[in-house]
């Protein structure tokens, strides 16, 4: 634990991991049922602005990550095959379909005439669940049955799962801020996202209802 806060600073910590909201932490942490709202998240937002507060609550969320991987065996490399599972899978190991050009020749009046006829006819057969392999089974978000008796299979989202490794990997390389490349139209250069640690800052001082941080905070 970081050296020197206080039993208040500490509940402060705790009971803004638990809210996500420094006012409420700060109401619940130092009895200030009693002030105003503004008080309160201005003291709120000083108190969340301390960099030993800051480094508790983030020792705090580590500590959560790291149970909620221990026991939900959460890691990079299985989420990475979840999403390869769905990138990659093939609807070929789901449905089976061919065509099939058929011929039929017929004498109906037995004379000389021969009527022969080309009947083009499709099949599509679902392969059943049991047949799958687990990889595939993965990749299936719904099958369904419509009341005439149409099977649907859907998968999950291929190209967006192929998106998120692809940045994972680092194949788009542009500078992004929430997902999209942002231009400085007036001076017509990429504008770079905030750091990891201003980004971190800005998100917890907007939290909840705090909706007028003093600009120094964020300097």
């Amino acid at each position: 634990m970081p050296s020197a806060l206080t039993p208040k600073q500490e509940n402060f910590c705790q009971a803004y991991v638990e809210t996500s909201n420094a006012s409420e932490a700060y109401r619940r942490s130092y009895n200030a049922s009693n002030m105003s709202d503004k008080s309160v998240w201005e003291k709120a937002s000083v108190t969340l602005a301390k960099v030993k507060v800051r480094a508790r609550i983030e020792e705090i969320l580590a500590e959560r990550e790291r149970r909620m991987h221990e026991r939900f065996e959460v890691t990079k490399e299985r989420i990475l095959a979840e999403y390869a599972k769905i990138g990659f899978a093939d609807i070929r190991k789901t449905v089976r379909w061919r065509g099939e050009l058929i011929t039929e020749e017929d004498n109906p009046d037995g004379g000389d005439t021969l009527v022969i006829r080309n009947i083009h006819s499709n099949h599509v057969e679902l392969i059943s669940s049991d047949d799958l392999d687990e990889d595939t089974a993965a990749a299936i978000a719904e099958v369904s049955q419509s009341p005439t008796g149409g099977l649907k299979v859907k998968f999950h989202d291929k190209k967006a799962a192929l998106d998120s490794m692809a940045k994972h990997l680092g194949m788009f390389p542009a500078a992004q801020l929430n997902g999209k490349i942002e231009h400085d139209h007036k001076h017509h250069h990429s504008v770079e996202p905030l750091s990891e640690s201003a980004q971190w800052l800005a998100k917890l001082l907007g939290n909840g209802t705090d909706s007028e941080a003093p600009e120094p905070l964020l300097h």
